[in-house]
């Protein structure tokens, strides 16, 4: 059994690491902090190799994943609404991963003025080109805004991007610090107790090969049991998080939880660019949808995670 002392980022207080999983190639492997179960990749890629792993491409604007956006924002906008007594054209909102730029224009309609943060090129001029309603863009690294900027914010928008951050108990502290006292901070991540990723229909076939792949294991019984989600050195995830160790980390943090809950693929609001199956009914359904269904009904984990916090 391989073991590593590090400091974990989520409990803070643990510092030996177990490998559960090794790779395939060099000395990157999966490992779990004992105390909280927080998983890792240990040690990560340098900043040059990650940023080498992250490749984007150039993509028409899809008008079918701006009326996607708009109706999430619709709903974050409720949730943010029982905790910020302000009218959106009040409020400051900073999106830190922000991507294409769908989320955060759909928040600029509403009229919050958007400062749009990413570090990809290519990203940023697609929506400096099409979404018209953000305020401000920088492109750039997230620790580098966070720690320079002067500016305030209403509300925090930080969707799965945590899980790239190469000290995300840092992150949670950078993001505090740029929150107005009243504020809020809603931040996503893969939800580590679900495998969810390796049975939903519309992903399983990449998700499957990205671990049989690059990591020393052979069959999906296993992965299953290991639970490694979402980690992926191709896809710069270097952290998998569950709802009890992402608590753990923003308390340590000088954050307060103010709600936290897992939702499934598919959800028309949390992640809606994907299938919605587990209402299929049987008759309808092939041999890898009822297993999904069934693998849902056992577990009751959604692949994903929503959490809101402030300050403490």
């Amino acid at each position: 059994m391989r073991l590593r002392k590090q400091l974990c980022p989520a409990c803070n207080k643990e510092k030996i690491w177990v490998n559960i999983l090794k790779a395939t190639v060099k000395s990157e492997g999966i490992y779990k902090c004992i105390k909280c179960g927080l998983k890792g990749m240990i040690p990560i890629p340098s900043d040059s190799l990650a940023q080498g792993l992250y490749e984007s491409i150039a993509h028409d604007f899809d008008t079918v994943k701006a009326e996607m956006a708009s109706r999430s924002i619709d709903y974050y906008h409720s949730l943010i609404n029982r905790y910020v007594s302000k009218e959106p054209q009040e409020m400051k909102l900073l999106d830190i991963g922000a991507g294409l730029g769908y989320y955060s224009n759909a928040f600029g309609h509403l009229g919050m003025q958007v400062t749009y943060l990413d570090g990809d090129p290519i990203s940023v001029a697609f929506a400096e080109k099409y979404q018209k309603s953000i305020s401000t863009f920088y492109y750039g690294s997230a620790e580098d805004y966070l720690s320079s900027s002067q500016t305030t914010y209403d509300v925090i928008f930080c969707r799965h991007f945590i899980e790239h951050a190469f000290l995300p108990n840092h992150m949670i502290t950078f993001m505090l610090s740029k929150l107005k006292p009243d504020g809020i901070i809603v931040l996503e991540t893969d939800n580590n107790d679900s495998s969810e990723v390796l049975m939903h229909p519309d992903s399983y076939v990449y998700w499957r090969n990205v671990y049989l792949e690059d990591y020393d294991v052979s069959d999906l019984k296993r992965l299953l049991k290991l639970k490694v989600t979402a980690i992926s050195k191709r896809n710069t995830h270097w952290w998998a998080f569950n709802l009890r160790n992402i608590e753990q980390l923003v308390i340590n943090n000088s954050g307060r939880v103010l709600l936290k809950k897992d939702y499934y693929l598919g959800d028309s609001y949390l992640w809606p660019n994907i299938g919605d199956y587990k209402n299929k009914v049987y008759d309808e359904m092939d041999n890898m949808t009822q297993n999904y269904i069934e693998y849902i009904g056992k577990t009751g984990e959604g692949g994903g995670m929503l959490v809101l916090f402030t300050h403490k």
